[in-house]
């Protein structure tokens, strides 16, 4: 027997005065009485007893002993060898994937698997050790290696779901390095077998003598086949032709064998927009790609209502529509979806030109863009507005925003030279957001001054020669884009490439990383995970596998505990048998 603390011995000490305390005699205290006949009787059944007569009794002593002792052992902390020869380590493997919340296992699969684990720790032996890790969308340790089963039941009451999809296999590995080489440990997986990865249920029977022992790994379903529909993708961008249109991508998709009614609500910024009734066969996935137009922005969303099966007509009760709804969709957090849609900002544009309608009908056309037109260059440039200057320019170019074409003198960004005649568009940047869907090869650039930027620029398209066409100047107190085209003697403003190359520029300028109805899909959010969404098992692990590791019977405490019981109960059986006058 191993002591954890053998100075808790010398409280032993105490059984000497315990024993002088029994032996002492108590002196009677003198009564002056009338008559002592009656007390004469009693001296005669009880006489007065000598120092060795108070040893006639000494069941209560020994009970008082055994109490001082079981008290002391107890504190002692003692441990038998082959309790601690058979210590375990445990690592629990807890799923909190999204799939968990389901309602076929009351209350949900994850309680289920809570409870399962505080049944574990309540198994667990005075030497043993267990740790617990938490498996969502990246593993967490939630506490390490403990045999403090208070603590390790806290650590389980504090665990909750999260609306991500589980990933077992890195979970599991991180439990193979917290328990360690030893052949005796274990790792238990509580999940309900709806996980992104495939993971093995058991270990090699007889692994290679080269391989070191690894840790047993048993696996525990809290699931059944039960059915779900859900929202399974949901993103939404805005759209290249329409400046104010957008596009919402939408997968729904039906996680059971039966034919499922339903509606998709579509909301922005919490005001309907659309509803779309759906009929989805077994096993279906629905997708569809939606188009609306909205100048504001917000929060888009999608929630499925009124799910129902097809056998269900207009005649059914209320109360049997609930119920059929709950049997068909028991993961309520995939019903929900959003995504955040960009505002349309209307940008003011300033437009500088002797006379062109094609440019001035480019700009008025798109719905963002609030344009004034001038004739002639203002003594001072409005800020916050884009600057578009045709033709006209003066010698230095105003700070902020601008864009120029065709200039008619040199600048201080650039020196206009001799005349080009149709001039061949070779050098052209397809990597630029500038140049999205713009192809001027084809394009007759007829009257076209060659230019030259006097500082650093970046052309966007350039000829044979090396000549720009187009190009983005460097400029240090705003942005400025240089075409050189003559709009009048060009074909340019005749072609679609033309209002594709304004809105572009205008897409640039406003900080877009693609064109002005730029289609960046944005952040969305909902569980948006057609696995977890699935609530059917996807492993063989069999549901209840036999818990190996909660040991059952006698000696699973430690024995201080069994000690500190056994004085509790000599203190009670002390205190009956002296109220029942077997002691005294």
């Amino acid at each position: 027997m191993v002591l954890g603390f053998p100075t808790a011995l010398f409280w032993l000490a105490l059984a000497v005065p315990i024993i002088a305390l029994y032996i002492v005699k108590v002196r009677l205290r003198r009564l002056h009485v009338s008559t002592n006949l009656f007390w004469q009787q009693i001296y005669e059944a009880k006489p007065p007893r000598s120092f060795w007569q108070h040893l006639r009794h000494l069941f209560s002593l020994l009970l008082q002993l055994l109490l001082l002792l079981s008290l002391v052992l107890a504190v002692a902390d003692p441990s038998l060898p082959w309790q601690r020869d058979q210590s375990r380590r445990m690592v629990l493997v807890v799923d909190c994937s999204a799939s968990m919340q389901a309602n076929d296992v009351q209350p949900t699969r994850f309680a289920a698997a809570i409870d399962a684990a505080h049944r574990y720790v309540d198994g667990m032996r005075s030497a043993d050790e267990m740790a617990i890790i938490l498996a969502g969308d990246r593993p967490e340790v939630v506490i390490g290696m403990s045999s403090h089963v208070p603590t390790l039941r806290r650590a389980l009451s504090k665990l909750v779901p999260r609306d991500v999809p589980g990933e077992l296999k890195s979970a599991v590995e991180l439990a193979r390095r917290l328990a360690g080489d030893s052949a005796g440990d274990q790792i238990v997986v509580l999940t309900d077998g709806c996980a992104e990865e495939t993971v093995p249920t058991s270990l090699p029977t007889h692994p290679p003598a080269t391989s070191r022992p690894k840790a047993d790994i048993k696996y525990r379903r809290f699931s059944s086949n039960a059915v779900n529909i859900g929202v399974t993708q949901f993103q939404v961008r805005r759209c290249h032709a329409d400046p104010l249109g957008y596009e919402l991508l939408v997968q729904i998709k039906n996680a059971s064998a039966a034919t499922v009614r339903c509606r998709l609500e579509l909301q922005l910024n919490e005001l309907p927009i659309d509803i779309l009734p759906l009929t989805l066969g077994p096993n279906e996935v629905w997708n569809r790609s939606i188009k609306k137009a909205s100048l504001v922005g917000g929060r888009l969303s999608g929630h499925l209502t009124n799910i129902s099966s097809i056998t269900s007509t207009a005649n059914v009760r209320e109360d049997e529509s609930v119920a059929d709804a709950a049997s068909l969709n028991s993961l309520s957090i995939d019903d929900t979806a959003w995504a955040y849609l960009p505002d349309r900002e209307v940008r003011d544009v300033l437009l500088v030109t002797p006379g062109n309608l094609f440019l001035q009908k480019v700009f008025e056309s798109n719905p963002l863009v609030d344009i004034k037109v001038v004739r002639k260059l203002p003594d001072a440039w409005p800020r916050n507005t884009l600057i578009v200057m045709h033709q006209l320019v003066p010698e230095i170019i105003p700070a902020g925003d601008v864009l120029i074409v065709d200039p008619n003198k040199s600048t201080d960004l650039w020196t206009r030279g001799k005349l080009l005649d149709d001039p061949i568009i070779t050098d052209l940047d397809r990597k630029s957001s500038l140049m999205t869907n713009v192809d001027l090869e084809q394009v007759q650039m007829s009257q076209t001054h060659q230019l030259r930027a006097t500082g650093p620029s970046h052309v966007l398209a350039g000829t044979v020669s090396g000549d720009l066409v187009y190009a983005e100047l460097m400029h240090d107190n705003g942005r400025c884009l240089l075409l050189a085209t003559n709009l009048d003697k060009s074909d340019l403003a005749f072609r679609t490439v033309f209002p594709i190359m304004i809105s572009n520029a205008l897409g640039w300028f406003t900080g877009a990383s693609e064109d002005l109805t730029g289609s960046t899909v944005v952040a969305n959010r909902g569980l948006l995970n057609a696995r977890e969404s699935d609530l059917r098992p996807a492993d063989r692990t069999e549901e209840g596998q036999s818990r190996q590791m909660a040991v059952t019977g006698w000696f699973t405490r430690p024995l201080w505990f069994y000690l500190a019981t056994v004085a509790c109960v000599l203190t009670v059986t002390e205190w009956f048998l002296y109220h029942r006058r077997f002691t005294d």
